[in-house]
């Protein structure tokens, strides 16, 4: 496994990218395509739950681009997180399952939008008490990983936290979870960094997000480091294609940091 580190320009912030190679199956149900990941780590021989480590899960969306398609499966405004796409389980319900395996369910705070309640109150009833942060409104990615943080910040200012998309679905879930694992550990050694989990990418797909690294850093922790040269949101199939040939890594949306790093 890679790691890949990025200093943002004007703030001294170090941000790491951590490389998933292989073959395991990781699909994100917003058309990005297949994601790869190194099956290497199991989370049911290695893992433990931490209690340094907080988790967000991020399901306050309202799923517009796929809304036309959901619609057809059960007929209203419910966002995808909240419906039973495969099996008898929402996205979400998964999602909350597979965090379980390494963060305990008391410290995984679901990030929700006040006019979905009806849709995520069933889902959460059996959560426990004060994991569910209400937004009065969906501003985005951004302003609710930070309402999570001020709240986290307030009880466990020192803590790690991991950032999860409330939509994908993963085939393997312990070896997903084992990298998340390792990215924890990566900040426990560099409390400075925050660390991105990116894919191999095995098509030039230009609805992904992608992460162009840069020059490797020797490191200790977790193999090499590299710096990142630049991120592409949603590149022209042209450029999609220069990407994938140069070995640019999809971007996961799954972030882990310690609260200060990440909050400043």
């Amino acid at each position: 496994m890679n790691v890949t580190e990025r200093v943002e320009q004007g703030s001294g912030r170090v941000v790491s990218l951590v490389k998933l190679p292989g073959t395991l199956k990781l699909k994100k149900l917003a058309g990005y395509g297949t994601e790869r990941l190194d099956p290497v780590h199991d989370a049911t021989q290695s893992l433990e739950a931490d209690h340094d480590r907080w988790g967000f899960i991020l399901a306050g969306g309202d799923g517009n681009r796929l809304g036309p398609l959901t619609r057809r499966i059960e007929n209203d405004n419910r966002p995808k997180q909240f419906r039973r796409l495969l099996g008898n389980e929402t996205l979400l319900d998964r999602t909350r399952r597979r965090i379980a395996l390494v963060i305990p369910s008391e410290r995984t705070l679901v990030l929700v939008t006040r006019r979905h309640e009806r849709f995520y109150a069933p889902l959460l009833v059996d959560g426990p008490p004060g994991c569910v942060v209400r937004q009065a409104e969906n501003r985005g990615t951004a302003p609710a990983i930070l309402y999570g943080l001020l709240r986290v910040a307030a009880a466990a200012p020192t803590d790690a936290v991991a950032v999860f998309p409330s939509d994908h679905v993963v085939a393997a879930d312990s070896a997903f979870m084992g990298h998340v694992a390792v990215a924890f550990e990566v900040v426990r050694a560099r409390p400075d960094l925050i660390v991105l989990l990116g894919v191999d990418a095995d098509q030039a797909e230009p609805a992904c997000g992608w992460i162009e690294p840069g020059d490797v850093i020797p490191a200790g922790v977790c193999g090499g480091l590299s710096r990142v040269r630049r991120f592409w949101e949603k590149p022209p199939r042209s450029l999609a294609e220069t990407l994938l040939a140069s070995g640019a890594l999809w971007n996961s949306l799954v972030l882990v940091a310690r609260v200060p790093p990440c909050s400043a």
